[in-house]
């Protein structure tokens, strides 16, 4: 299966090189609502939603679409048609085993909806949770109320946002049953943060690119642009290229294949 990532153009370039994928803090992202499905408490509950903000702190996640051609998502984080969308397999333990990820990719779904049902959970139950996001998965029992609720919490956003066609990967930030050592040790949790993004961290582990996609604007579709390096490691590592163009006849957007040894000879 093949899942896509709208980058701009400088964080673009810098994922293609490094074929590793970057998760983000949920604070850190552009929607404040982020993770606040299971807000809606009663009065003088702020103890219960105390925790549920503890658990959203212990996270981190990964954004990926079903599309490449969404014309909202090109101008919202594609650097207003300037960058890539970048097309991963992800049919590997990376994203796909639980023992590395509280969501893996197949159960990652993001579920849209107009209203937030009020919470009917006690805080026992909550704090349970927020020891599962830190590595504490107990009894089969457990883990299956975990899931509930962690699919709500992590899942789930207003239905304005149904365009992006969302599926996520949520990870562990960390773990109180292990050494950072430890924790560090396994290419699925190893990762580097970085200064300038706050929120990011880059995990080490390689991923495979099956397609990368160059916006309308994308400044590498120029001649004599000094891109000799990608268009060399595209054509290296077989990356199906494509640019995005304009559907004259409609107001949407369609792809148009590009030869990668044609952009070799543009250098």
């Amino acid at each position: 299966m093949i899942l896509y990532k709208y980058y701009g153009y400088e964080s673009g370039l810098a994922a293609l090189k490094s074929q590793c994928l970057g998760f983000r803090e949920p604070r850190n992202f552009n929607d404040p609502f982020e993770l606040s499905a299971l807000s809606h408490v009663s009065e003088g509950d702020a103890d219960i939603l105390e925790k549920v903000n503890e658990i959203r702190d212990s996270v981190v996640i990964l954004s990926l679409t079903r599309t490449p051609l969404n014309p909202l998502m090109w101008a919202h984080y594609g650097d207003e048609h300037k960058g890539f969308v970048v097309g991963y397999k992800v049919d590997t333990g990376f994203f796909q085993d639980p023992e590395f990820s509280l969501v893996p990719i197949d159960e990652g779904d993001v579920f849209y909806t107009n209203t937030k049902t009020p919470l009917n959970v006690c805080k026992d139950k909550l704090h349970k949770t927020w020891l599962d996001t830190l590595g504490a998965f107990d009894s089969p029992q457990e883990k299956l109320e975990f899931n509930k609720l962690s699919r709500k919490l992590f899942l789930t956003k207003h239905s304005t946002w149904v365009y992006e066609e969302e599926v996520r990967v949520v990870k562990p930030k960390t773990s109180f049953f292990m050494t950072c050592a430890d924790f560090q040790s396994h290419p699925f949790r190893s990762f580097n943060s970085l200064d300038n993004v706050p929120g990011l961290r880059i995990y080490h582990q390689q991923h495979t690119i099956s397609e990368v996609y160059f916006g309308v604007r994308n400044p590498l579709l120029s001649e004599g642009n000094g891109s000799d390096e990608l268009y060399e490691l595209a054509n290296r590592e077989n990356w199906g290229l494509s640019k995005i163009v304009l559907d004259d006849k409609s107001w949407s957007l369609k792809s148009s294949v590009l030869d990668s040894a044609e952009m070799l000879a543009k250098i």
